[in-house]
């Protein structure tokens, strides 16, 4: 009986390996595109997302991916903190390079001015003499130095002198690297994130320079369309992927998001093309999410209003940085649905496609899991690769993507469709 499966497994792998469809010469294309200047990081200044969003609906029309419904577009709105101005920071009359030596805090507020620094050391011991010798110092029109992961301890043990440290003109937290993030709210004293490289103890006078433009209400969109089955139309397998990425770090500086994730919309267009041209017994839906880096907004905003029922979803693919593989990749909930799983493992053995498949427990840590806690299957795959260290980083450019295991993947997901869900 174990030897008929393994036929059975062989056959539909040989029948299942993809003959058209995917081409690297336009992966790298369309990544370099989606990480080009004029999407700006793909956030919300400079129209980015919605320059990706357009871009990516007029692809799914080329290639025959049609809309749910009316469109493509399925438009939310979202609180978003952005910087699309020009930013300066001088340490000591040194000049620092935004995105390189230094980023905003997701959530800084604007502001300028010429300060003395206050380095602040032990933050993360907040012993009460330490308490009492930061009520003592006078902190207006200074700005204040500290680690940054000190500070992250500070707020859980001693939240009450966040108070007090807010009468500074301006905080820096020393960190490294320098990974960016993306907030809903700005406040006040400005905050930037500076590369221990470039800062320390020792600095004596800041000059900077902050504008952001906090954006209430913006309407940004997934974008969404389908290729209908051949037998079973009305049940879906669903290839997601964020297309988002963190924007801009002031004028005319973004960061590309080329792995993150620029890679898995690539992947999501290749599946289109190979089933456009290989009808799948089951519909299936591709689904690119804006507002991930937010928080999962797309993902969520879309589970909450699904344009078709979740019931009748048998499987969701959250493509998420697929841009190496070296490694293999990660399966987030593998170990939740154990059985599909193992299908994904007798594949990958038969394919020899990633050099391993690592299954992993439940996390909210992409699109996957709004579904996942409606009760839809679903994996988050994530390729590996630990000599790729560029994560929220202005270095994720797509001429950097090693791709080691993007076409091992893309064999992977469409032998997993070609059999079918049970």
């Amino acid at each position: 009986m174990m030897h008929l499966k393994r036929v059975i497994i062989s056959l539909l792998v040989v029948c299942a390996s993809p003959t058209a469809g995917q081409n690297m010469e336009r992966v790298r294309h369309n990544i370099a595109t989606l990480c080009s200047p004029s999407m700006a990081g793909r956030g919300y200044s400079g129209k980015g997302d919605k320059k990706a969003a357009q871009w990516i609906a007029e692809t799914f029309r080329a290639i025959g991916v049609k809309p749910v419904g009316k469109s493509y577009f399925q438009p939310f709105p979202i609180d978003v903190n952005t910087f699309p101005s020009k930013m300066k920071l001088v340490v000591d009359g040194k000049k620092l390079q935004p995105g390189r030596d230094f980023i905003p805090s997701p959530v800084s507020a604007r502001g300028k001015g010429y300060l003395k620094t206050i380095f602040l050391s032990d933050l993360a011991r907040c012993t009460d003499s330490l308490i009492d010798r930061l009520k003592q110092i006078n902190y207006k029109k200074k700005a204040i130095l500290f680690n940054l992961p000190d500070y992250y301890q500070l707020l859980e043990t001693c939240p009450e002198l966040v108070h007090q440290l807010n009468q500074a003109a301006l905080w820096i937290g020393i960190t490294d690297p320098l990974t960016a993030q993306i907030g809903e709210q700005a406040l006040s004293p400005p905050f930037l994130w500076v590369t221990k490289e470039v800062i320390d103890s020792s600095a004596q006078r800041i000059r900077f320079c902050v504008k952001n433009q906090l954006k209430k209400n913006y309407i940004t969109q997934n974008v969404i369309g389908y290729i209908k089955g051949t037998i079973a139309p009305e049940k879906f397998i669903v290839f997601a992927a964020h297309y988002d990425h963190l924007g801009t770090i002031g004028k005319g500086i973004y960061i590309p998001g080329a792995n993150d994730n620029a890679a898995g919309v690539a992947m999501l267009i290749e599946l289109a093309h190979y089933f456009s041209e290989h009808p799948p017994a089951l519909s299936v839906c591709f689904m690119a999410f804006s507002a991930e880096e937010l928080g999962l907004l797309g993902s969520t905003y879309y589970v909450q209003h699904p344009l078709f029922p979740l019931a009748s979803i048998r499987f969701v693919w959250n493509l998420d940085l697929v841009g190496t593989g070296k490694e293999g990749a990660t399966i987030v909930n593998g170990t939740l649905h154990p059985k599909e799983f193992q299908r994904l493992q007798r594949f990958n053995d038969s394919l020899q496609a990633l050099p391993k498949l690592v299954p992993r427990s439940p996390a909210a840590n992409s699109d996957h899991y709004p579904f996942s806690t409606r009760g839809v299957p679903s994996f988050f795959v994530y390729l590996m690769d630990s000599s790729y260290p560029y994560y929220h980083h202005i270095e994720d450019k797509a001429d950097k993507l090693p791709l080691t295991g993007f076409e091992g993947l893309f064999r992977l997901l469409v032998a997993f469709t070609a059999q079918g869900v049970r």
